[in-house]
């Protein structure tokens, strides 16, 4: 179930490649923020088979989860905002020498980073905004065959 959600909560972009497949050293890592996060943020079974359906569910928790995931793996900085240097330090990390694949990931980097345009209410805590990232990625990581 882990490995489930560590796709959809990783966005795609580095997480799941198009052949769905990432580094070990990348992987212990991000499944230990995911148990890192869990161990303040546990999700229920209702809240797993919503995002496994690609559906936020309406829970702070989860949302909260969702920026505790992303501020570990460099996705969101300490302000609670989508990062971008981040994300392409990591993907470097993923796809090394891929050119075109580093285009994907940045021209999808493009479209999510408007994330940090939008009004939250919570600020730093950044768990509306990494609602928000979830919502961008699952629309349009499709469109770049991340998931």
């Amino acid at each position: 179930m882990f490995h489930r959600v560590l796709s959809i909560i990783l966005f795609g972009f580095f997480a799941c490649s198009v052949k769905g497949d990432f580094s070990n050293e990348l992987q212990k890592k991000f499944v230990g923020y995911l148990g890192e996060c869990w161990q303040t943020h546990e999700l229920t079974p209702k809240d797993l088979e919503d995002l496994k359906m690609l559906k936020m569910p309406d829970s702070e928790n989860v949302k909260c989860y969702f920026a505790c995931v992303y501020k570990k793996a460099e996705m969101m900085n300490d302000k609670g905002e989508f990062w971008e240097e981040g994300v392409k330090k990591t993907s470097l990390q993923q796809y090394g020498n891929d050119d075109a694949m580093l285009k994907k990931v940045n021209d999808f980097i493009d479209i999510c980073k408007k994330v940090n345009d939008e009004p939250v209410t919570d600020g730093e805590k950044g768990c509306e905004r990494a609602a928000l990232m979830f919502k961008c990625s699952n629309e349009h990581a499709p469109e770049f065959g991340f998931i």
